[in-house]
């Protein structure tokens, strides 16, 4: 189980401004905001623009887009578009996304401040293949019951900290964990052609949201595949 909520882009402008100032082509530029004025309050005088889209020009697609086929070291452009977003998924997944430290960020939920604070049930794990291992749902019910044991006994003993290391120590993989994360383009592309093709579904469900809803992306994957192959 995995699950991608808040997707927000940003940093084109800056990018292409960036990759056209390395070729002296700025002149070329055809890309534009697309803004529009929303009124705040009741008073005409006062109101905020807001970006609603960027608008990629041809001249600027087919420039990105060469420079992505031609490799990682004229493709720096990338690092400046960003990828933030809300991601739900189980820890076992969490422990391969953070081996991706090279320009991501991930703000978590942390199970030391809030495991203690609220029992636990089936919803709070991912775990969907119970159907073939019907003893799995029954051994993962005892495991929640021990854990809510030691939240229990962490409360009534004016949260003596041995009894929250114990729920933590007893915590299994599937265990859900809500993070933000930041990452950007040129990092994306890295986890997509590493993990597309990988076992676990949460990668594709993650890699294949995120291409088909983020800004031009899908083309840049595109390009860069016959590097990658």
């Amino acid at each position: 189980m995995l699950k991608v909520s808040n997707i927000e882009i940003f940093g084109f402008n800056a990018a292409i401004r960036g990759m056209r100032k390395s070729y002296g082509s700025s002149s070329k530029s055809d890309s534009l905001n697309i803004f529009s004025e929303k009124i705040l309050t009741k008073n005409p005088e006062f109101k905020i623009h807001e970006t609603n889209y960027f608008k990629i020009g041809e001249n600027d697609k087919k420039l990105i887009l060469s420079l992505v086929r031609a490799g990682r070291s004229h493709r720096k452009f990338l690092r400046l578009i960003k990828i933030q977003c809300d991601i739900k998924a189980p820890l076992y997944w969490w422990t391969e996304f953070d081996t991706y430290k090279v320009s991501t960020t991930r703000l978590s939920s942390s199970t030391m401040h809030t495991l203690g604070s609220q029992y636990i049930n089936m919803s709070n794990f991912s775990f969907d293949v119970h159907d073939e291992w019907p003893d799995g749902k029954n051994k993962l019910d005892s495991v929640i019951q021990e854990i809510n044991r030691s939240i229990w006994l962490y409360q009534k003993s004016n949260k003596d900290k041995k009894y929250l290391i114990r729920a933590k120590q007893l915590l299994p993989s599937s265990f859900l964990y809500d993070s933000t994360i930041d990452i950007n383009y040129e990092s994306f592309l890295s986890m997509y052609h590493d993990r597309i093709n990988h076992k676990l579904d949460e990668w594709k469900i993650f890699l294949n949201i995120l291409s088909k809803n983020c800004q031009f992306l899908k083309e840049i994957i595109g390009a860069s595949k016959h590097i990658n192959e």
